[in-house]
């Protein structure tokens, strides 16, 4: 999905008149081409400063995905800044009818629709407060987060209910990772109902949604009903692209995190290899690329599960460097601090250096607002260590690796 601007919708007027018969058409159309044209010149930014905004958007989404996020902030909030600035309640008022119908005209449907509210926004906004709220999640910026999500949604309900989807499936891991499951769930299974009744339920963009079920699942503690989803849309996915894809690799990963977490690690590491391979055709083996650190990370998890300590530090010591070099929230390095907790312990290292790293691991889980299931392990290892923690409210919730690398099960093996 991409937005005309008024300035391509000129260019193409002005192209059309060759094309038409009807001198009085040509004529309306040549009108309608120089209207926009001084609306160009008299209001640049109203004309102008959607494309500029939507090419920083761009460049915002290709810093987020190499982890330079405060570049990614400031090309983001510049985007933001150009969109309210070219439909603002004045400019607004100014605005011929033609420009009016081009701020909402799309790429694919040359039609105009109201939004909410009495000032029309620009319907590209809305990747830019998605990607804003990417980053923000990427940041445990959570709050933030939502709202972004919902700023963009609030944009596009009423113009197009696919886009609507866009913004369900960005809220939907963000309501996860606070706890808040039921309103997750809700929000994968509009986007679900949206997408199947749009492009079915056999296109990716469908499985797209059934993978983050998927995890929702796994959340409810109905690894089976997880499993399912998972295998449905890695099914999907090889069918439309292949291993060599960005979604078929993270859905191979999730669903080698729900197979380590039931301790079927050999089934596991066929899935965790697939992805590392297609991964590292894909990106190479740069670590700062997500899609390469997650399968190196799972490595890691696996040696940890098989008892071999030192390879498991070997691969998820880079995968935490990354991470704390992007200031990223640390899932990584919680895994780490716990396989070093337990070799310490197994070496016989004295109580207080255990549960001091399990107890680091416990506040980064924490600062996370991961759910109490997943601290579970690392409080005990604290309490067990002689400093027992605060206890954690109870909860039915079983976390998911795809978020935290360390579901219940999967942490009693580090």
């Amino acid at each position: 999905f991409k937005q005309k601007t008024a300035y391509e919708i000129a260019s193409c007027l002005v192209g059309s008149e060759m094309c038409i018969r009807d001198s009085d058409d040509a004529a309306h159309f040549a009108e309608l081409s120089l209207e926009l044209s001084r609306e160009a010149l008299e209001r640049p930014v109203a004309v102008l400063g959607p494309e500029v905004a939507a090419g920083l958007c761009d460049l915002g989404r290709t810093f987020l995905q190499k982890g330079e996020y405060d570049k990614a902030r400031a090309a983001l909030d510049e985007s933001l800044a150009i969109y309210d600035r070219a439909f603002d309640a004045d400019a607004v008022l100014r605005m011929s009818p033609v420009l009016r119908g081009a701020a909402l005209c799309h790429a694919d449907a040359a039609r105009a629709a109201p939004l909410r509210g009495a000032v029309p926004c620009h319907a590209s906004k809305g990747w830019t407060l998605l990607a804003l709220s990417e980053l923000a999640k990427d940041r445990a910026e959570f709050p933030r987060a939502v709202d972004y999500a919902d700023r963009a949604a609030e944009i596009w309900e009423g113009l197009d209910e696919t886009l609507v989807a866009h913004a369900l499936m960005a809220k939907g891991p963000i309501l996860q990772h606070m706890g808040r499951i039921k309103e997750s769930k809700a929000a994968y299974e509009r986007a679900y109902d949206i997408r199947r009744r749009s492009v079915g339920v056999h296109h990716p963009d469908a499985a797209r949604v059934l993978r983050k079920i998927g995890t929702t699942r796994r959340y409810d503690g109905d690894l089976a009903g997880a499993d399912e989803s998972y295998a449905a849309a890695v099914a999907i996915f090889e069918k439309a692209h292949g291993d060599d894809h960005v979604d078929t690799i993270k859905c191979l990963s999730d669903r080698a995190e729900l197979l380590l977490a039931r301790g079927s690690l050999d089934a596991a590491e066929a899935l965790v290899r697939r992805a590392r391979d297609a991964a590292v055709r894909l990106f190479g083996s740069d670590l700062d690329h997500l899609l390469v650190r997650e399968p190196q990370a799972l490595q890691g998890m696996l040696a940890s599960a098989r008892g071999d300590n030192e390879a498991a530090l070997r691969l998820l010591g880079p995968a935490a460097d990354v991470e704390a070099r992007l200031n990223m929230p640390g899932r990584h390095k919680s895994t780490l601090l716990m396989v070093q907790a337990r070799e310490r312990k197994d070496s016989g290292a004295n109580a207080a250096e255990v549960a001091a790293l399990a107890r680091e691991a416990l506040a980064i889980r924490r600062r996370i607002f991961r759910p109490p299931d997943e601290t579970a392990v690392a409080a005990d290892l604290v309490a067990a260590e002689g400093e027992r923690p605060p206890s954690a409210p109870k909860s039915g919730v079983v976390i998911p690796v795809s978020y935290t690398h360390l579901t219940l099960p999967t942490i009693l093996l580090v």
